[in-house]
């Protein structure tokens, strides 16, 4: 049976929280100010944000990129003296204008934080127009269901449906194009309402409804994990890396689940991605 479209939903009246992140929270905000090795926490945060700028559209298939050249970007930056050309299946060049592309998309989430201005939906379409500053087209399959490419317009929502075929055949419908704004005016509503919610369960509904409407023609999942992060940040927490490999994996088996109903196990991950990079930064910190 096909995955039908409907109106978004918001949070269910119940907690869907285990109270572990805010123990881990109060942690980290302790240590935060108390830790004399500020500095390498600020190069702790640049590290993890140029992961996030990899490992988001490394997940999409937007390219590909060995672990060793990976890693050395995420220490050293992102240089393009430090791509060798069989590391990647894209020229060095081009990879790196979007790897640029992705982290400045992540600093602008930052920066909006930072700046206490609230959610709308321009400020959704501009991050999108910065994380596919330099794609030019996205693929797509015609009426006869031929893959195409078509031209992608940074920060527009589409006008064509994209619906998805599953791995079993059944056909997965988002939003339709006629109804894509009223759905994003009603989620950027719904955001400003969750807003006394625990962070991790707001960070994976606003990603997973976000994803539901799927308003652009290309860039949304890239844009969901930009979301996600940004209400991390607002509670002074890190991105949302969902890594290549298993943890891959069990994201996409987590959205499922929340198709579903059951926005659960999407949470529970958004925890440990936040977990690790808490322990991570106190070890740091030197109080771990």
């Amino acid at each position: 049976m096909a995955h039908e479209w409907k109106s978004i939903e918001g949070l269910p009246g119940d907690s869907l929280s285990d109270g572990e992140l805010g123990y881990l929270s109060q942690i980290w905000d302790d240590v935060r100010r108390e830790a004399e090795n500020t500095e390498k926490i600020a190069t702790l945060m640049d590290r993890l944000k140029r992961e996030w700028s990899i490992e988001t559209g490394f997940i999409e298939g937007i390219y590909t990129l060995d672990v060793g050249t990976t890693q050395t970007l995420i220490e050293r930056g992102f240089q393009v003296d430090l791509i060798q050309r069989d590391a990647t299946n894209l020229a060095p060049e081009l990879l790196l204008q979007i790897l640029n592309d992705q982290e400045d998309a992540l600093e602008m989430v930052f920066a909006h934080v930072k700046a206490e201005r609230p959610l709308t939906v321009g400020f959704i379409k501009d991050v999108h127009a910065a994380l596919v500053k330099s794609q030019e087209t996205y693929k797509a399959k015609d009426s006869l269901g031929n893959a195409v490419e078509r031209p992608l317009e940074a920060g527009k929502f589409k006008t064509l449906p994209n619906n998805v075929i599953e791995p079993s055949g059944q056909e997965f419908y988002y939003c339709p194009p006629v109804h894509v704004d009223a759905e994003m005016d009603r989620l950027v509503a719904m955001y400003c309402e969750a807003q006394e919610r625990p962070p991790e369960e707001v960070a994976a509904w606003l990603h997973h409804r976000f994803v539901l409407i799927h308003p652009f023609p290309d860039g949304n999942g890239r844009v969901a994990r930009c979301l996600a992060s940004m209400v991390f940040a607002k509670h002074g927490l890190f991105p949302v890396t969902i890594r290549r490999g298993e943890e891959r994996g069990r994201y996409i088996d987590c959205l499922k689940s929340a198709d579903a109903g059951n926005l659960r196990p999407l949470i529970d991950l958004f925890v440990e991605v936040q977990r690790d990079a808490i322990m991570q930064a106190s070890r740091i910190a030197g109080e771990l």
